[in-house]
């Protein structure tokens, strides 16, 4: 039996990161005024799954004056990590997470795919004590179809044998994509009762691949 591959998205899956970055998005952003600040959060919310750095420059264009423009996408995500990184080091693993890479890293290969960036990603992974059931942990750039590619190319992977687990409508449309098969990772209500797709509530649920 060929080894599987299992795939995971980051914000919301290993990490319940929802809260954090929908406060810091408002936080960041209110700056150029209390609408613009509810008005960012809102977006954030409505397209997790996808690089800030693409909601930078979407709410730059469509909400801020011209003046404002200028601000560079580096400077808006240096001052977003300064809001975000420490909180998310001190959030718990979602439940049953460490337990079952704990068990399972012999018998499968674990990637990490995250539009988050890679370099922050990796910070938290390795403060998480983590990092060594991971063959790889891929981040923003480039976006996460091309990460996917990238693992399944590198490591001369068999799609049949690929699952990504996320929770985001984005992760879904990726693995689709894509041709591997998904699993949504469904913490607050079912976000995917439109597809007909594997659905977990904890990770201690995932012995479902097989």
């Amino acid at each position: 039996m060929k080894t599987k591959t299992i795939i995971f998205d980051f914000d919301g899956v290993i990490i319940d990161t929802s809260s954090i970055k929908a406060e810091a998005f408002e936080k960041l952003f209110r700056k150029f005024g209390k609408k613009i600040g509810t008005i960012a959060k809102n977006y954030h919310l409505k397209n997790e799954g996808i690089s800030r750095f693409e909601k930078f420059t979407y709410l730059k264009k469509k909400y801020l004056t011209k003046k404002n423009k200028t601000i560079s996408n580096s400077n808006l995500n240096e001052q977003y990590s300064n809001i975000v990184l420490n909180q998310i080091i001190k959030k718990k693993l979602s439940y049953g997470f460490l337990s079952f890479i704990k068990n399972n890293f012999n018998n499968y290969n674990f990637f990490i795919s995250s539009s988050s960036p890679e370099d922050e990603l990796k910070y938290i992974i390795k403060k998480k004590k983590i990092t060594k059931f991971f063959k790889y942990i891929y981040g923003y750039p480039p976006v996460k179809k091309n990460q996917i590619k990238k693992i399944i190319k590198l490591n001369n992977l068999d799609i049949k044998n690929v699952w990504y687990v996320g929770d985001t409508n984005e992760d879904f449309k990726v693995s689709k994509s894509l041709k591997i098969s998904f699993m949504g990772y469904v913490k607050y209500g079912n976000k995917f009762k439109y597809h007909n797709i594997n659905i977990i509530e904890n990770f201690n649920e995932i012995s479902l691949i097989n």
